[in-house]
């Protein structure tokens, strides 16, 4: 009797206190302390959703992290058959996930257990060596999913990569060539109005070398981009078919080709579609020209990394080649921001905390920095380091660090209009 062409995707549920967001740092994913607030929607199990309808599976989100279950109402949602159950798992949440998979293991032992978003190789032998699932799918699992369900009817799996399933359209690293032939995610499985926005992958890798990038860890050092024709199709598809209130491109440099960007924006505004969105990339990639054309098209928010305003910080983190360049850096995002101010684009500047050898004075100057520019909005994120990047551990005290911007950068409210605003409503 032929099993069943039907699966589970799962979300895990967050830590006790903790809100994982698996989607976050390009899959190896970002782990705040607290129960609730920004969270990607699940993009990657939606396109492996896809991947599976295409090839005559049917399936069942499970997102125990957007809904807010705990790990008893997510195996609740998980049935006892004897079908795949895809796991989704991060770096930032891999405690976690390691403990719901051994739960999983005990409540639904029937269960074919198949983990992605695997952080690493090591942890994957790992895992496989608990007998924590029954396959790991390494790489960028979109082109090779379906193969690897397959894998089921075998007796021992364990780490599976797209060479070692057959798949088409990858490089040796285990990245796909063809962007353009990654099906329109799923969305129609996941309870959208959990989430803020949708979101859409253009573009992955990228070849600039900071030490501290996930971004490049994770999708390699290679730009890789769709055709503008393919992006402008699926945003298109997306507002008219499940009507987001906006959409985010999560490329990590959406602006490296220019020429691309312009077509896309062309294409955006020849489709009428009326929806604000929202992107990312390094500063230099912006200009006027470029950002009219963006804002023209929909675009109402950016988002820059500054990391630190300090010379020899920005060369230690490869950010920039060398100190006659950090100077230049430093005033492009100051240029940034204003520009965007100027053709309506809200800017949004990040920064880092506990960076390997960044004293209190680099975090003052640039608290002073971020306070003179006033920009839309300025995040100070605490550093982390994730596996195949090059920068060393953390410093101790990137909490406190962060804290201490917050305060140089969003004063507390005056008094007399934290009274008014009592007064006024």
């Amino acid at each position: 009797m032929a099993k069943p062409r039907f699966l589970y995707l799962v979300n895990p549920p967050s830590p006790p206190g903790a809100l994982a967001n698996r989607e976050g740092a390009s899959g190896l994913g970002s782990l705040a302390r607290r129960t609730h607030g920004f969270l990607y929607p699940p993009h990657l199990l939606a396109t492996l959703a896809a991947a599976a309808q295409g090839a005559g599976w049917r399936s069942r989100m499970v997102d125990a992290t957007g809904a807010g279950w705990d790990t008893e109402e997510t195996l609740a949602s998980i049935g006892h058959e004897e079908v795949p159950v895809v796991v989704q798992v991060s770096y930032a949440s891999h405690q976690a996930d390691g403990d719901f998979l051994r739960l999983l293991r005990l409540e639904r032992p029937r269960a074919w257990v198949l983990v992605i978003g695997t952080p690493s190789g090591e942890l994957a032998q790992e895992w496989s060596a608990e007998g924590l699932a029954d396959g790991f799918l390494m790489g960028e699992p979109e082109g090779a999913f379906v193969a690897a369900l397959a894998c089921r009817e075998e007796s021992e799996i364990g780490i599976l990569t797209p060479e070692k399933l057959k798949a088409r359209g990858y490089d040796t690293n285990g990245q796909l060539t063809d962007l353009d032939a990654v099906p329109y995610p799923a969305w129609e499985h996941i309870d959208q109005e959990r989430y803020r926005f949708l979101t859409i992958l253009s573009s992955r890798g990228c070849p600039d070398g900071c030490l501290y990038c996930p971004y490049a860890a994770a999708q390699g050092a290679s730009f890789r981009a769709q055709s503008p024709l393919r992006t402008v199709e699926e945003a298109d598809w997306l507002v008219r078919t499940h009507r987001p209130s906006r959409f985010m491109f999560r490329d990590p440099v959406f602006a490296r080709d220019r020429a691309r960007v312009q077509a896309i924006c062309s294409g955006l505004r020849a489709r009428n579609l009326r929806i604000p969105w929202e992107c990312e990339s390094r500063p230099e990639h912006f200009d006027a020209e470029l950002l009219r054309e963006m804002q023209a098209a929909g675009c109402d928010t950016i988002k820059i990394g500054l990391e630190t305003t300090d010379p020899a910080l920005l060369v230690a983190l490869h950010r920039v080649p060398h100190l006659a360049a950090a100077e230049a850096y430093v005033a492009r995002v100051a240029e940034v921001v204003r520009q965007c101010r100027n053709v309506g684009i809200a800017c949004r500047v990040f920064v880092m905390t506990g960076l390997p050898g960044q004293g209190e004075e680099a975090i003052l100057t640039t608290g002073q920095f971020l306070r003179d520019l006033h920009p839309d909005a300025s995040h100070a994120k605490p550093y982390r380091r994730y596996p195949g990047t090059g920068l060393g551990e953390p410093a101790e005290g990137g909490e406190a660090q962060a804290a201490v911007l917050s305060r140089i950068t969003r004063p507390p409210t005056p008094l007399w209009r934290r009274l008014w605003r009592q007064f006024a409503g």
